[in-house]
């Protein structure tokens, strides 16, 4: 009939050129810049978390090198635990009082500066908590190393400043010359500014982050496993 013959045409046509088009783009939360440059809190927020933290923790561990020096250590192995848990329980007590000051740092950062840490809380925590390890190793890496607390504090120092500096958390390394950029991913302040600054200043997601988060658990197992080799109860 016409009717029939006029619907299927128009049916024909509409599925041919249909009159309305929907487009879809997945967005973040965030409009992601992947290209930009972390500038003002953005910038000095993680990159003072980054660097404060250092030296709470690695001054934590410096503590077991007073403890080596005073006979504290060589009294505790007449408990019945053998040392590598001894030691497993201290560096965790280190660790945790670690995340915990820089969760102090992120909320005080938050509330007081109105730093923006980003939208990704999970993606946060993760890199936190790879950071949190890496520098915990580095302090029992050096604990290790030096046989008094006097060389302890002095290498702290010597420690934390440079790695900050030529990590990014002074200024950003994407400023600086390539081969800057490449000596200061020597260190593990790098990757965690990387990935402090995907979150925060480029509106990236978790997976954006895993890279850095993967190698600051690299750069912790390796230290880890160094410092417990090298250092001595006496």
């Amino acid at each position: 009939s016409y009717y029939q013959t006029a619907f299927a045409a128009a049916q024909e046509r509409w599925q041919e050129n249909p009159p309305v088009t929907v487009q879809t783009q997945s967005l973040t939360r965030l409009d992601v810049h992947e290209n930009a440059v972390a500038v003002g809190v953005n910038q000095s927020a993680p990159g003072m978390m980054v660097m404060f933290a250092m030296f709470f923790t690695i001054g934590g561990v410096a503590v077991l090198v007073v403890e080596r020096e005073q006979g504290t250590l060589r009294r505790l192995l007449v408990l019945p635990l053998d040392k590598f848990t001894l030691m497993t329980g201290k560096l965790l007590g280190i660790y945790l009082a670690g995340v915990v000051q820089i969760a102090a740092l992120i909320l005080v950062g938050a509330f007081v500066f109105k730093a923006d840490w980003g939208r990704e809380p999970v993606g946060l925590t993760i890199l936190v908590l790879c950071y949190a390890f890496a520098i915990t190793s580095l302090g029992m890496l050096m604990a290790a190393l030096v046989r008094t607390s006097a060389q302890a504090n002095t290498l702290t120092t010597v420690i934390v400043l440079p790695m900050a500096a030529l990590g990014g958390a002074w200024w950003p390394l994407d400023i600086v010359p390539a081969w800057m950029r490449t000596f200061g991913h020597v260190f593990p302040t790098a990757w965690a500014m990387d990935g402090f600054t995907d979150l925060i200043t480029r509106g990236l997601g978790v997976q954006d982050i895993l890279l850095e988060a993967g190698v600051l658990l690299l750069y912790g197992l390796v230290f880890m496993a160094i410092g417990i080799w090298r250092f001595r109860f006496e």
